[in-house]
């Protein structure tokens, strides 16, 4: 064979692949000559027609895609990937320029080779080398079933919007409707936190026991009450009657008057005249909220301190 057609489809192949006419073609290997007529015609339509329509251009690259190798002379076929190269036709815009910048490098090199013959050992030697990873077009990744599904019904969405709005961008109006669904949604998942947080706010103080004196009950039955459950090893209900005695014992000497109503910063405003007391009894009231309501444990040292601050207070 002439070193001419070896050469240049070597040269074609390092740059990615061949070309095939407009003309229809069968799968598989072509021969070379009627792969250098392919490769002209190509190039002629080419300078024709430099904005081919796109019809023509996607007959173009599949044809490309359709010749999977070049038969020479001897019978070798030389193995041919074209889908780098139908990417050109495919690519928006074409890039037709590109695609005669290689035909006519190849025309070039085919036309001022020299002749010579090569053996089949080096035409297997360049197949080798061609079938390498290097000049393989990699495969494309399966496309994902949901992603391909959300795309179709966004597609479908789209073009509902565009039957009842009609002018209207389709862009525009799918990212307007998704920020309202999004805010929507958020709106729904904060109501239904602060419903349930109102919910449980009074749920809790429906039965929570230390928002109300037990009737009958004075500041000595509670330090008594509060001693037993000390006894027993409660000290969290300990606290608790230590600090209605504290109650208690603020209204029975008439500095202040129990109300369900009062809160705890309220009774201290009462006490404002008298500051150390005042003083005493926010200390009963911190240690009760941290016991009561933060569930947390509180020594015997810690008790016995308690229990001396409430005393303290009914003195």
């Amino acid at each position: 064979m002439r070193f001419g057609t070896g050469f240049l489809a070597a040269a074609v192949l390092i740059a990615g692949g061949f070309f095939s006419s407009t003309e229809p073609a069968q799968n598989g290997p072509v021969a070379a000559d009627s792969y250098w007529a392919t490769l002209d015609e190509i190039r002629t339509t080419l300078q024709t027609d430099p904005e081919p329509a796109a019809e023509t251009l996607e007959v173009l690259a599949g044809r490309l895609e359709a010749i999977t190798g070049v038969a020479l002379e001897t019978g070798v076929v030389l193995p041919v990937d074209h889908r780098f190269l139908a990417g050109f036709l495919r690519s928006d815009p074409p890039q037709t320029e590109r695609l005669l910048g290689i035909l006519d490098q190849a025309f070039n090199q085919r036309n001022g080779s020299v002749s010579a013959r090569f053996g089949e050992g080096e035409l297997n030697a360049l197949a080798a080398i061609l079938s390498g990873p290097e000049y393989r077009w990699p495969e494309l990744a399966p496309p994902n079933p949901l992603v391909e599904l959300w795309q179709r019904i966004l597609n479908g969405f789209a073009r509902l919007l565009a039957r009842l709005v009609p002018g209207a961008g389709a862009g525009a109006v799918i990212n307007t409707v998704l920020l309202i669904g999004i805010a929507v949604v958020l709106g729904l998942i904060l109501r239904y936190i602060y419903v349930n947080s109102i919910r449980g706010v009074i749920r809790e103080a429906e039965i929570d026991p230390a928002t109300g004196v037990p009737p009958g009950l004075t500041a000595e039955a509670a330090i008594d009450r509060a001693r037993r459950r000390a006894e027993a090893g409660d000290r969290r209900e300990a606290v608790r009657y230590l600090y209605l005695a504290a109650l208690l014992a603020l209204e029975e000497r008439g500095h202040i008057r129990l109300d369900r109503a009062h809160t705890n910063r309220e009774l201290l405003a009462d006490l404002s005249a008298r500051p150390e007391l005042a003083s005493r009894f926010r200390t009963v009231i911190e240690v009760f909220d941290r016991v009561w309501y933060g569930f947390q444990p509180i020594s015997q040292e810690e008790f016995a301190r308690y229990t001396q601050s409430v005393t303290e207070i009914g003195k």
